[in-house]
């Protein structure tokens, strides 16, 4: 009953602008494509597609289900689609994340 009236407010940074989140996970990728020719090893990669594939999942449902509502997303002021903006948070929050937790 009392979780009932919890929410919780993104806005901001990472609220409804995909902006950072698009950025964090391009210079990720570089990351990764830095590893691949330095060590010759593509397991940041396989990190980054995996994560970005469970979470992009995780947000659906997350979506789908009504426990989380986000209202339409914005690239650099230009409205995205939904399955866009999901697989964008999906990279960010997903594979991004795990991969700087990883390198540090």
């Amino acid at each position: 009953m009392l979780l009932d009236t919890i929410y919780m407010i993104r806005n901001g940074l990472m609220g409804t602008s995909s902006e950072l989140r698009f950025i964090f996970s391009l210079i990720l990728i570089f990351a990764c494509i830095l590893e691949w020719k330095i060590a010759k090893s593509l397991d940041y990669f396989w990190v980054f597609i995996i994560g970005t594939i469970i979470w992009t999942f995780v947000e659906l449902t997350l979506q789908i289900s009504g426990i989380r509502e986000m209202h339409q997303n914005s690239l650099f002021g230009i409205e995205i689609p939904f399955a866009i903006s999901i697989i964008i948070q999906g990279a960010f929050e997903g594979a991004t994340l795990t991969l700087i937790a990883l390198i540090i």
